[in-house]
């Protein structure tokens, strides 16, 4: 949408938009340009295939939508607009999105359950709207320039169009290097910003876009929805559809489940539970054309598999991948028990960190954002294998930051139940961790044990970089670009999101960005990475645990995880989907207590008694293993030469003065044999020069994916 005075996007520049993110959508292409707004979308159909052409429009075509992703409750839906008058032209769930914001103005997005990213154009008002589904299974992005607000799925289109000279920020990149990923708002491109869950964003052609919250995994109850006054229901009331006086918003949204009652029983929670999973999975099994499931062999995939299993009257297709250097966490064997108890229609591939050279840059250039885990490589692959035969695989993913399913959730827990000891016991803790060795499995244990702040738990935790290695690696010029414009007292980056997720610059500082940095009057990343995290943090969180799912749910769970689950997926044009992110799922995990995620140590003990009868003993209480949690190590001896030394000693690279190129030759001379630590900071370093040069260099056109790395 461009200023008022700015000329309407051209037809071929919004065509070479479009043509960019065709992956997600070679189906169908739909366009519409008015004065001084464009609109573009690829449809991979799903539901009302032949019909459904996007943009949808209301009954006067005033109101136009593009969208991507799925809205599982249109036809709860389309009944309810058809009793209010609303006169339905499609068969499809995108009509319904137009008609509710005609119900309910820019409230609409708690009607929906379901995956989405949505664009609005109200022509009578000069006005756009932008939401993001509850979750953030879906990604949007935007950027406000001198001429107006874009936006779209993926970066790559605003780059075809002209709309953006991609650059990094380097803010962001010091957080990927911290975080092992880039925690929203921001996105390595500067001047971008994702739209982060369950928000809604207004446009009207001046300043900043106005940002709300319509959803909270809280509750209209929890504190976050009381923490910002009633400023987002008051805005939304304000800009109701004319004619049709909306009503002020509930933060509670989608799928609400009724308030629990006091002491429920592990029987009835665990029913509770599955019958609210196993509502999710069937009504995400929603689809015209043929579907599957993405199955691991762990609990949560085969949970799922099980459950489309019952539901279904054909055999559920399946699809497992495996690394064979990761042979010690291999779970191709029990994915294929798995689908010979479930009677599935089962594929699978086993391949090697020696083969698909090219894949890095394939994966890179539709991931947009990298991440430090070797994961995405192998979900490309699987998300092709499973293209091959459906076009849309529901996942497990999700479970483990509801249900407690990580180790740093057993440390949380323990941690949970030392705030409730005597304060000697933290101070012990405390003190064997300053005797531990700095950075050190035992130290950042311990640290996370003895600390009360949030933020210094979750970065001792998951920090995938420490401070000094940062401070090692990378150059003073560039740590000093990634502070440049935050003064002393500076609440940081955030502050451009407006929700009331948490008061930023009101929370502790992180234990290490405490010191004299912040006495000096200076601002330091370690601050950044605390404001960060708190920022994050919901008000309605409380305890340990409580407040490392929260973040996990918010932060990793989005801008890691889901992030490469979507990217990954539509580069094959696959859609994959996620039951246990159901926003009610979600409410009803959040409200238990944390014994039902963390028992006597056990992991995720309330999903593995509600498992029993669908899933087998041997699946249930097995280890958990991460996806190719070992294949890192034997990627980057496989390719120490052709590839992180031609990318981190590239000449582009030396001559940006980023690293220290001693630091760097000592990380290369031990590629893949220094440790898990060690091969995340040498991966880390060697995908933010990678990224640069296949976007900010230009090594390739982002009309096409890089055919070869070793080119790039």
């Amino acid at each position: 949408m461009r200023h008022g005075a700015a000329p309407t996007l051209e037809e071929e520049r919004l065509r070479a938009m479009t043509d960019a993110i065709v992956h997600r959508g070679p189906d169908e292409r739909g366009t519409h340009r008015e004065h001084g707004v464009a609109l573009g979308m690829r449809r991979l159909s799903i539901i009302d295939v032949k019909g459904s052409h996007q943009p949808i429009a209301n009954e006067e075509g005033t109101v136009k939508a593009v969208f991507n992703g799925e809205i599982y409750n249109y036809r709860e839906l389309r009944e309810r607009l058809r009793r209010s008058g609303h006169r339905l032209g499609t068969e499809g769930d995108g009509e319904t999105i137009v008609h509710l914001y005609e119900e309910h103005g820019v409230d609409f997005a708690r009607h929906l359950e379901g995956i989405f990213a949505i664009a609005l154009w109200d022509a009578p008002r000069r006005r756009l709207v932008l939401a993001r589904d509850q979750l953030g299974v879906k990604p949007l992005y935007y950027s406000l320039g001198r001429d107006g607000l874009s936006f779209a799925s993926e970066v790559k289109a605003l780059i075809a169009g002209g709309l953006l000279r991609p650059e990094l920020d380097p803010q962001a990149a010091e957080l990927f290097l911290a975080f092992g990923y880039v925690p929203g708002p921001l996105s390595l491109f500067a001047g971008v910003r994702k739209l982060m869950p369950a928000t809604v964003a207004v446009w009207e052609g001046e300043g900043e876009p106005a940002l709300h919250t319509y959803w909270s995994m809280f509750g209209e109850d929890s504190p976050e929805s009381a923490a910002d006054g009633g400023r987002a229901g008051a805005r939304s009331f304000a800009m109701g559809t004319a004619g049709k006086r909306a009503r002020v918003p509930s933060v509670t949204g989608a799928g609400e489940p009724p308030h629990r009652r006091k002491g429920q029983s592990w029987d009835e929670d665990r029913e509770r539970l599955l019958e609210l999973l196993r509502g999710a999975t069937h009504r995400q099994m929603v689809s015209d054309v043929p579907l599957g499931s993405m199955l691991s062999g762990g609990l949560d995939s085969s949970l799922i598999t099980a459950l489309m299993a019952e539901h279904s009257t054909q055999p559920v297709n399946t699809f497992s991948i495996g690394f064979v250097e990761d042979a010690d966490a291999n779970e191709l064997g029990d994915a294929r028990k798995v689908a010979e108890r479930l009677g599935t229609n089962h594929h699978e591939l086993l391949t090697s960190a020696t083969e698909h050279p090219e894949l890095l840059d394939e994966a890179l250039w539709h991931l947009e954002e990298p991440i430090a885990d070797v994961s995405f490589l192998g979900f490309l692959l699987l998300s092709k294998l499973a293209r091959e035969t459906v076009t849309v695989a529901l996942s497990g993913q999700g479970a483990d930051e509801l249900l407690g399913g990580y180790r740093k959730h057993q440390i949380a827990a323990l941690a949970a139940a030392i705030e409730r000891s005597p304060g000697a016991v933290r101070k012990a803790l405390a003190a064997a961790g300053a005797r531990a060795t700095p950075g050190g499995t035992l130290a950042r244990g311990l640290e996370a044990l003895s600390t009360d702040d949030p933020a210094t738990r979750l970065l001792a935790m998951s920090r995938v970089m420490e401070p000094a290695d940062r401070a090692q690696l990378l150059s003073e010029e560039f740590r000093a670009r990634s502070l440049d414009g935050l003064p002393a007292g500076s609440t940081g980056w955030w502050e451009t999101d407006s929700r009331s997720a948490g008061a930023a610059g009101a929370h502790p500082i992180d234990g290490q960005a405490a010191g004299s940095a912040a006495t000096a009057g200076t601002h330091s990343i370690e601050q950044e990475l605390a404001h960060a995290i708190h920022a994050q943090l919901p008000p309605g969180a409380r305890g340990a645990l409580a407040q490392t799912l929260a973040l996990d749910t918010r932060m990793a769970l989005v801008d890691n995880m889901l992030l490469y689950f979507d990217k990954m997926s539509m580069a094959a044009s696959l859609e994959v989907r996620v039951p246990f992110l159901d926003p009610a799922l979600v409410r009803f995990c959040t409200e238990l207590p944390d014994s039902r995620k963390v028992w006597m140590g056990r992991r995720k003990e309330l999903l593995k008694r509600a498992s029993h009868g669908l899933v087998d003993a041997e699946i249930i209480n097995k280890r958990k293993r991460g996806f190719f949690h070992s294949a890192l190590g034997a990627w980057l001896r496989v390719h120490s030469d052709a590839l992180l030394r031609d990318t981190l000693l590239d000449p582009r690279a030396l001559a940006r003065n980023q690293y220290d190129a001693t630091a760097v030759h000592t990380l290369l001379a031990d590629a893949g044999a220094a440790g898990k630590k060690a091969d995340q900071r040498l991966f880390c370093l060697m995908l933010l020069e990678r990224w640069q040069q296949l976007f900010v260099d230009g090594s390739r056109s982002v009309e096409s994916p890089p055919a070869v790395a070793a080119a790039a």
